[in-house]
């Protein structure tokens, strides 16, 4: 048995399907990794902010949600190859002229729906 810390609220990494299934990429691969090392995958959701900190109480015996590399966290963890790669973008109608850039945000507010 192997357990993998997890959000479960976050799609389309790892979030639960209609009939309350975990499913998500993170899930898949993790399942796989798990499969390759002859043990059963079991899932310990908790909260993104305290899904770190899981490792450090054993909690689990690592984390599959979307995790960001950080120098700090190389420091202290060992990472995999990273097997994704997500980029914020910027995506507006083609006739905005006054955001072209994230830049261009500052100070700006959404309207009051």
């Amino acid at each position: 048995m192997i357990k993998i810390g997890t959000e479960g609220t976050y799609p389309p990494f790892t979030f639960h399907d209609t009939t309350g299934s975990l499913v998500g990429f993170d899930i898949e691969i993790s399942r796989e990794v798990a499969a390759r090392l002859g043990l059963k995958a079991e899932f310990v959701e908790g909260k993104r902010d305290g899904l770190i900190a899981g490792l450090d109480s054993k909690r689990y015996d690592f984390v599959a949600n979307e995790v960001t590399v950080t120098e700090a966290r190389k420091a202290k963890y060992d990472f995999s190859t990273p097997y994704i790669v997500s980029k914020a973008v910027l995506i507006v109608r083609e006739d905005e002229a006054l955001i072209k850039a994230f830049a261009d945000l500052k100070g700006k507010r959404p309207p009051n729906p």
